[in-house]
């Protein structure tokens, strides 16, 4: 199967890259300028452009998205490789089915001689907020240590709901090692859906999932505590990958197909209950981060920033580590309207 759809997706590509492919965003004419490498240093994105936009810039730029019909040409780079790959940048999250020790060793960025610490702490859609995360640390002045692992969400729930053995154990060791670096504010966030946990088990009910971020709150000793809710499960119209690509070289003129309404972006009961859990902990506020990603209508896979195309999601989980090095004002923003002090 991994082989037909990898010959499917170089087969449309073929064909995708022999198109002429006009530019077309309402009255925007975009430079087909290639584009740079997204890595400015080790584990750190930087975005295509300098231009960092504000919230309500990209609220603008993502609601201009929902008519954008054609791929633009510029992006073929980025469509070529492998999607799946461009959610986070390695080296700082541990392997799901790794040791059960927290990696400390060249995970601190932002401002790395600051004495004050911020903890983004979660699975992999932590590490998928470190490059804006890394921005606003440098810009205001705050050291951002990243503490993450694949498939391991920081809801405390019963061992056997992980589907990561060594899970439980790396989250108990996490949490100490939080503890330990005396942090201003700890962020949150993590996959409550999809392959983390076993769903299906009576130990991952939404109910049950809610106490569990309750629970690590509690255990976590920070003056201020932050979870960033309302990232959206996106679904692209295609049978052949679980990245925007495929879906993207099908639809390359008509791109809107691949966009996911708003609607249907969400796990409702799951989102209610996790809010009601942090706001239930003294000092917890909740950061809703679906503004920073989806329009009104919908959850685009391209959107534009002064001019320059991006690629927003990586997967149905993920966004680009380009695009996350686009939006930490829009975030810091976010974390000021919901009132989260200490970044």
């Amino acid at each position: 199967m991994a082989g037909q759809k990898g010959k499917f997706m170089r087969r449309v590509l073929r064909s995708l890259r022999a198109l002429v492919v006009p530019v077309v965003l309402l009255s925007t004419v975009v430079s087909t300028a290639s584009i740079a490498q997204a890595q400015s240093r080790s584990h750190v994105a930087a975005p295509h452009s300098t231009v960092v936009p504000s919230l309500v810039q990209l609220h603008s730029d993502l609601i201009s998205a929902q008519s954008l019909s054609t791929f633009p040409s510029s992006l073929m780079a980025e469509l070529t490789n492998s999607l799946d790959h461009q959610s986070y940048s390695g080296g700082c999250t541990s392997a799901k089915t790794s040791p059960a020790n927290v990696i400390t060793t060249g995970c601190t960025f932002g401002q790395v001689a600051s004495s004050k610490t911020v903890v983004l702490y979660g699975d992999s859609l932590a590490s998928m907020w470190q490059p804006a995360l890394d921005w606003l640390g440098t810009a205001d002045h705050f050291k951002l240590v990243l503490v993450a692992r694949l498939n391991c969400p920081f809801a405390n729930i019963p061992k056997t709901a992980y589907k990561d053995a060594f899970c439980y154990q790396w989250k108990i060791n996490a949490v100490a090692y939080i503890n330990s670096l005396h942090p201003s504010v700890v962020i949150f966030s993590e996959k409550n859906v999809g392959s983390s946990v076993d769903l299906s088990s009576p130990s991952a009910t939404p109910t049950v999932f809610a106490s569990g971020v309750k629970t690590t709150l509690g255990l976590i000793h920070a003056p201020v505590k932050a979870v960033l809710l309302g990232m959206p499960y996106v679904h692209f119209d295609s049978n052949y990958a679980d990245n925007p690509g495929p879906c993207i070289a099908i639809y390359s003129a008509s791109l809107t197909k691949c966009d996911t309404p708003v609607a249907k972006a969400f796990v409702p009961t799951r989102l209610t209950d996790d809010t009601k859990a942090v706001h239930s902990v003294v000092n917890a506020k909740v950061v809703t981060v679906t503004n920073l990603v989806c329009g009104p209508v919908s959850c685009p896979v391209v959107a534009y920033d002064a001019g320059t195309p991006y690629i927003v999601f990586s997967n149905q989980f993920h966004i680009t580590k380009w695009y996350a090095a686009l939006i930490g004002s829009a975030l810091r923003t976010d974390l000021v309207n919901s009132k989260v002090t200490g970044v």
